[in-house]
């Protein structure tokens, strides 16, 4: 069985970014044991790599290609794998946008900072974003005799006021590990299709998960 176990909370914590020109930016970093490995994007922190040992099956392929990016996003990380949706999920106001502010919030969007990495069994990384007025740190361990990951994530505002935000862990999964045979054991009981719900009735087009999927497609209320 794979377990990747996230959990986050406020706290008070300084986080330098890497800058996006650095060649350190387009490169991975790495926890991993006797059982499996797993690799996460140092530009947006994605987690882009989950393998057992012995096996090139990785469930984390799913990627946008730049070109389909939105136009706001291209300088920076695309959608891929399993993300950080931090400050909002989803489109920025057409203010945002002109002012720099990316679809999925600044930090998944941004070279993070790895810290020094000495224990193949545990990572740390941390990004500044300072237009959604917060801070990331972030805590990856993998246990040491199994395919277990933990991540922790520590938010803390560097604003001046108070706002509302979005937090969402963004795991989407690729083929060939995705195909129609593929059982994901989750504990929501409903779902929504974004690109047919509106943001003031999304339960229009809600979905019961354990029916969702039959003959490779969704079947629609």
């Amino acid at each position: 069985m794979i377990r990747i176990l996230f959990s986050a909370w406020l706290v008070l914590q300084a986080s330098p970014a890497l800058s996006q020109s650095n060649p350190a930016c387009d490169s991975m970093v790495y926890v991993q044991n006797a059982k499996a490995s797993l690799g996460i994007r140092v530009l947006g922190a994605a987690i882009t790599d989950f393998r057992l040992a012995g096996s090139a099956l990785n469930p984390f392929t799913w990627q946008v290609p730049l070109a389909d990016m939105p136009v706001n996003n291209r300088a920076g990380a695309p959608f891929r794998g399993h993300f950080l949706c931090l400050g909002r999920w989803g489109a920025p106001t057409a203010g945002e946008m002109a002012a720099g502010m990316p679809h999925n919030g600044e930090a998944g969007n941004k070279c993070w900072q790895p810290g020094v990495h000495t224990n193949p069994l545990q990572l740390n990384m941390q990004v500044r974003a300072p237009m959604d007025g917060m801070e990331v740190k972030r805590q990856v361990w993998m246990d040491p005799q199994s395919p277990v990951v933990k991540v922790t994530e520590e938010v803390t505002s560097i604003a001046t006021f108070a706002r509302p935000f979005n937090m969402v862990q963004h795991s989407t999964i690729g083929p060939p590990f995705l195909d129609t045979t593929t059982l994901v054991d989750c504990n929501a009981a409903e779902g929504f299709l974004q690109s047919m719900s509106t943001s003031f009735s999304p339960s229009r087009r809600t979905v019961l998960q354990a029916g969702a999927v039959a003959r490779g497609r969704w079947d629609l209320p």
